[in-house]
């Protein structure tokens, strides 16, 4: 139990530094964020606030997997606990969605380094409506019925 403590500390103090580090970030972008760089930060911007996003459900459930055979089993030590465990759920699926929100972000972004390398310059609307693709699946995650 001794373990447990400083396993939950650790992951308090870790999603609190990440949250007001992205939070810092965040600021500093709009403010200092030179007019030619304002289209792929756009990128930064949507990667840093999913980062908050993510922190936020993760300080929320602080989620233990333990695998069980086949299956594995969640135990959540967060103070959403002491609510609801389907708030919990939905955190969670929030969490997980999140996550794949800023994975596909850092491929757009990828993609954008090598069109603005190929072609000098990238538009708003292109980086948006590629990465409106990255919520696709991440809608799929929080929508899915398979909280029983």
């Amino acid at each position: 139990m001794f373990y447990l403590g400083i396993v939950l500390a650790l992951h308090t103090v870790l999603t609190i530094t990440s949250t007001l580090l992205n939070t810092m970030l965040m600021i500093i972008m709009a403010q200092y964020t030179p007019e030619s760089f304002r289209n792929y930060s756009l990128l930064l911007k949507l990667h840093a606030s999913f980062d908050i996003l993510i922190s936020l459900c993760s300080l929320s459930t602080m989620l233990r997997a333990v695998p069980c055979g086949w299956a594995t089993v969640y135990i959540t030590y967060g103070p959403c606990s002491a609510l609801s465990p389907d708030l919990c759920y939905y955190l969670y699926s929030t969490f997980l969605a999140a996550n794949v929100v800023t994975f596909i972000t850092v491929l757009v972004s990828i993609g954008a380094r090598f069109w603005i390398l190929r072609h000098g310059a990238i538009t708003k609307s292109r980086i948006m409506g590629t990465q409106m693709f990255a919520f696709l699946p991440a809608i799929c995650i929080v929508v899915k019925p398979s909280y029983s």
